[in-house]
C-alpha cells in the first residue's frame, strides 16, 4: 500500500482489508487440514499411504507460500504500537507536514495504521537526508 502524506489520507483505506483477511483465512484453513492429515496419518490405524503424506505435506507448505504474499498486504492495517505511537508523535513535532496529515487522519476519526507510519516516517527520513546533502 502506498501512502502520500503530502495528500489527504484515503478515506477509503480498509477497502482492501476484509479481502485479505478473508484469503489469510482460507489460506490458514488449508494448512490447518493439512496438519490435521498429518496428525490422522500418525495416529490412525490406517497403513502408510504416500499419496496422504503428498497431500498433507502440500497443503501444509503450498499455504504457506502463498502466506509469504498475502501476510505483509495484511500487516499493513496493523494498529501502532505505542513505542511507534509515541515515535510519530515525536516526528510531527519536528515536521509540520507529518503533523497535518496526522491531523487529517483525526479528522477522519481514525487512528494511523502501520502503513502510515511507515509512510511518515520514510517521509522524515528522506527530508533528513535532504538537508543533509545540501
Amino acid at each position: 500500500m502506498k501512502i502520500d502524506i503530502s495528500q489527504a489520507p484515503p478515506s477509503d483505506i480498509f477497502k482492501d482489508r476484509v479481502k485479505y483477511l478473508w484469503v489469510a483465512a482460507f489460506i490458514l484453513s488449508l494448512a490447518l487440514v493439512g496438519v490435521l492429515l498429518i496428525i490422522y496419518g500418525i495416529f490412525s490405524a490406517a497403513p502408510a499411504s504416500p499419496i496422504l503424506e503428498k497431500v498433507a505435506l502440500g497443503l501444509l507448505f503450498g499455504p504457506a507460500v502463498l502466506f509469504t504474499y498475502f501476510g505483509p498486504k495484511l500487516r499493513v492495517y496493523k494498529r501502532l504500537l505505542p513505542k511507534e505511537k509515541e515515535e510519530l508523535i515525536v516526528l510531527s513535532l519536528k515536521h509540520p507536514e507529518i503533523s497535518t496529515y496526522l491531523k487529517q487522519v483525526s479528522a477522519l476519526d481514525r487512528q494511523p495504521i502501520l502503513a502510515e507510519y511507515e509512510a511518515c516516517k520514510e517521509w522524515a527520513e528522506n527530508e533528513e537526508y535532504k538537508r543533509q546533502s545540501e
